[in-house]
């Protein structure tokens, strides 16, 4: 079909939903693929006006999707930017760790960060920052089909980003799935020598457990050893006759602390997860020990900081209360 013949949007979408169907990454595709599929540049910008498609970086489209979230349309947006690039820029920072699969606390997803690979120029622009040159992508040199930085220095660039907590739960993550050992972040965070910000985020590499299952549960541990507590994560007691792993377990007490997210309680058996969380709970308790449970709000302020005083508060109230 002539590239200047009329289209309807309709029959535009169809011949898109084609395209992307069959372009990797994300379904992503470039104006020149648009135009050869017979769309000019004039529909392209009216099938975005009218939210058939979305445009996450100059010249790359991917075609609208109500079940795309924000972390989701992050990583289409993060691939259309590498894509742009051709290669003289990879994801860095909570970009990386997001391509990398890892949780990236803090991060604003409505910016995309990469690093370039051989330019020491530091650019901005409308939802994306493109970092200067580093260790990080030197040392991507043996992988010129890279499309984000090593995930040991993207745990410490995000945690030079967004706060040390975010090199917590990134590295508490990595950790568990065995995606780096405790010596590549050390290596990682050495190579940015006195970069502002650096000794936070070497400091928390010493608080990493590759126990943790979530998030929170990473926050929860951190905040209880700041207030002063040693604790053993996923330790698992006796009460009458059963055995029970439990988040956390505050060493020379009897207290154990159970972090609570929504994600275990939904779908169909979210009711009969609730009831055996309400046993278990019942049944520690008649052995002597007090539980505990925290959610993510009696954890982090609505800013992402640890709500150390009410978290203390907390556990001093549990210690207190009358045996069951």
């Amino acid at each position: 079909m002539n590239a200047r013949q009329p289209r309807s949007t309709g029959a535009a979408t169809l011949a898109l939903g084609v395209l992307a169907d069959a372009a990797p990454p994300f379904g992503l595709f470039a104006t020149a693929d648009a135009r050869r599929e017979g769309v000019s540049e004039d529909m392209l910008r009216s099938l975005v006006r009218s939210g058939h498609l979305r445009r996450p970086a100059r010249g790359w489209y991917h075609l609208a999707d109500p079940e795309h979230d924000a972390l989701a349309l992050h990583r289409r947006a993060t691939a259309a930017h590498v894509l742009r690039r051709r290669g003289r820029a990879v994801a860095s920072h909570h970009s990386a760790l997001i391509d990398h699969g890892v949780p990236a606390l803090g991060a604003h997803l409505g910016t995309v960060h990469l690093t370039h690979r051989d330019s020491s120029s530091y650019r901005v622009g409308r939802g994306w920052v493109v970092h200067r040159a580093d260790t990080s992508t030197a040392a991507l040199d043996g992988d010129p089909g890279a499309a984000a930085v090593g995930l040991p220095f993207a745990i410490v660039q995000s945690g030079l980003l967004n706060g040390p907590l975010a090199t917590l739960v990134a590295g508490d993550s990595a950790l568990g799935r065995r995606l780096v050992t405790p010596e590549d972040l050390a290596s990682a965070a050495a190579a940015y020598g006195r970069t502002t910000g650096i000794a936070a985020v070497t400091g928390i590499l010493a608080h990493l457990s590759e126990l943790a299952e979530s998030p929170a549960e990473s926050l929860a541990r951190y905040a209880v050893t700041r207030l002063g507590y040693a604790v053993t994560p996923q330790r698992w007691v006796r009460s009458e006759d059963r055995d029970y792993r439990v988040d956390l377990a505050v060493d020379d007490t009897p207290l154990l602390i159970e972090v609570d997210g929504w994600v275990k309680y939904q779908g169909p058996d979210g009711s009969q997860v609730i009831m055996d969380e309400k046993a278990r709970h019942a049944s520690l308790e008649r052995s002597g020990w007090k539980v505990l449970r925290l959610t993510w709000r009696e954890v982090m302020t609505s800013g992402g900081q640890l709500r150390l005083a009410n978290i203390r508060a907390l556990i001093q109230a549990t210690l207190r209360a009358p045996a069951a």
